[in-house]
């Protein structure tokens, strides 16, 4: 099979910003330097300029999903019902902002970010701050360092944000969407995923607790923003989890003594997976959205299998709910929604 080069490049300009921003951000000492390389891993695309794009509106919705997140928290973290309301108005609002957006990734970071606030901080209120803080510091600093990578080696445009974002189209996306049947619908969707998500956390109490329904609201908006299948996701994203973060976890990081060879092995992983993307995305970013988010990568580095158990669990049983409520519920038909 012949080796595409071009293919081969951006997947070593993927690896290397992720090697580079695990390291720099266990060299700063942050708690949580797996935003860091997500973000790296979530805006990698093809050119340099449609990937700062999309770097600036995850970082735009970061801010605004953060300070919602610390609002909702402030007013009305001491009623669960109250709790539950607020949260599914929001999201039936930013469900509907993100279908009729010109820029429904901001929307969508935006949408979710506020839940990982909550359930992060979930009877631990005064850590917070500490959370939406060091989450919006990583996730700019992956950016910066995908931009700076993307556009050094093998540049490959040199193309500008100004004919993509102007003044006038933000403008208009603060003013209010027209009203369409079936962004209504798709919006009443997604709330009413959260809601299920939130009273089944209440009675079961399930593995990765409030964690379930932060992860229920970002698989549901996943799906209604790229149009995906949610069994296809789940199969995919729970064969990543066991065949490709688990042997990274419990067999390779076990026996590795440095931070060279935890980074060696990162960039390894990255460049492997990072090609494959080029026959398919799912290929790139199940495994390595996986493999960073179940792995805990820290200074003070802990392995525990009940853990990786209640991270598998509670992606398993959120899709789950998504999945379900999809069967009973399906969305009308619907182009997926690009960055015009």
């Amino acid at each position: 099979m012949m080796v595409d080069q071009h293919s081969l490049q951006n997947a070593f300009k993927l690896a290397l910003s992720i090697a580079l921003s695990y390291w720099f951000s266990l060299l700063m000492d942050w708690d949580l330097p797996k935003y860091s390389a997500l973000a790296v891993l979530l805006i990698s695309l093809d050119t340099t300029a449609a990937s700062l794009k999309k770097g600036l509106m995850r970082i735009i919705g970061t801010i605004v999903g953060v300070f919602f997140g610390f609002f909702f928290l402030a007013y009305f973290s001491q009623d669960r019902m109250e709790t539950m309301i607020i949260q599914a108005t929001f999201l039936f609002m930013v469900s509907y902002g993100m279908q009729a957006s010109k820029y429904p990734y901001a929307w969508f970071v935006a949408g979710f970010t506020p839940f990982l606030v909550w359930s992060n901080s979930y009877m631990h209120v005064n850590d917070a701050f500490y959370f939406g803080l060091y989450r919006f510091i990583e996730t700019s600093t992956g950016i910066a360092i995908y931009t700076i990578v993307s556009a050094l080696p093998w540049p490959n445009d040199h193309s500008t944000l100004s004919k993509s974002i102007n003044k006038n189209s933000i403008n208009k996306e603060l003013i209010c969407f027209k009203i369409n049947q079936e962004y209504l619908v798709n919006s009443l969707i997604t709330s009413l995923t959260y809601l299920v998500g939130f009273i089944f956390w209440i009675y079961s109490d399930p593995p990765g607790g409030a964690a379930v329904v932060s992860l229920t609201v970002i698989y549901s908006l996943m799906i209604l923003l790229n149009s995906l299948e949610p069994g296809k996701l789940l199969i995919w994203l729970t064969m990543s989890m066991w065949l490709v973060a688990a042997p990274f976890y419990f067999i390779l990081m076990p026996k590795m003594d440095t931070g060279f060879e935890l980074i060696t092995a990162l960039f390894t992983c990255s460049m492997f997976f990072g090609y494959l993307g080029s026959i398919s995305p799912v290929l790139k970013l199940a495994p390595l959205i996986m493999l960073i988010m179940s792995t805990g990568i820290s200074n003070q580095q802990s392995y525990s299998f009940i853990s990786f158990i209640n991270t598998s669990m509670a992606t398993i049983l959120s899709i789950s709910i998504v999945l379900i409520i999809k069967l009973i519920i399906p969305s009308p038909d619907k182009p997926k929604l690009i960055e015009r």
